[in-house]
């Protein structure tokens, strides 16, 4: 029987509901992706200078550091993020235009809307991490 070499993508999740940890850990599952959860930007930066991912689930509003400030120094490259360029997919509960403009001015490259549903969670992960 041949070995598989395949490896799935690993995302992380900065996120500190633990309802929207749980939901966005189950779509992965269900979608054969790996995923790693942190609770704030600050445990992000950490776990990505540690790991290759394929992309970041950030949640806009966290304790310590927000996401809009930990994807500006994540770009930045002062950090020891392994890859400044990774997709950062923003995840909020404000949808407004200008909520939408403020992700991408920190670098984000997408935002999706809480409550986030299944489809679009697959939507946005297919599209910016390639699986």
């Amino acid at each position: 029987m041949p070995v598989s070499c395949y490896t799935p993508p690993r995302v992380l999740l900065a996120e500190d509901s633990r309802p929207c940890q749980e939901f966005v850990r189950i779509v992965m599952k269900q979608s054969g992706l790996n995923l790693d959860i942190v609770s704030n930007g600050a445990e992000a930066i950490e776990a990505l200078s540690k790991t290759d991912y394929a992309l970041v689930l950030m949640d806009c509003l966290m304790p310590v550091m927000g996401g809009a400030e930990t994807t500006r120094l994540i770009r930045s490259g002062t950090t020891n993020a392994r890859n400044p360029e990774i997709p950062i997919i923003a995840i909020t509960a404000n949808a407004f235009q200008a909520n939408a403009d403020a992700c991408k001015l920190a670098g984000m490259n997408d935002y999706i809307t809480k409550p986030v549903s299944a489809a679009a969670l697959r939507e946005a992960v297919q599209k910016w991490a390639e699986v």
